[in-house]
């Protein structure tokens, strides 16, 4: 996917992902590294994560409705 992202990105004339580096630092949903996670919280964070998705793909959606780009739409 990340492959995909990097070629979309150069063929409507933006930067690219550079590294994994570079990944780490654009996301914006963070992984969960406790030990141990009870099953209520795991649903709970995973129900967020889910919202936090949705919100950013809406605003990718009206970026690119913005600039009529179907394509990455």
């Amino acid at each position: 996917m990340t492959g995909a992202i990097a070629a979309r990105g150069r063929e409507t004339g933006g930067n690219t992902i550079r590294s994994i580096g570079h990944i780490a630092r654009q996301r914006r949903i963070f992984a969960n590294d406790v030990e141990y996670v009870g099953a209520g919280f795991m649903l709970a964070e995973l129900r967020e994560d889910n919202k936090q998705l949705i919100k950013i793909m809406r605003e990718a959606h009206d970026l690119c409705s913005g600039h009529n780009d179907v394509t990455t739409l």
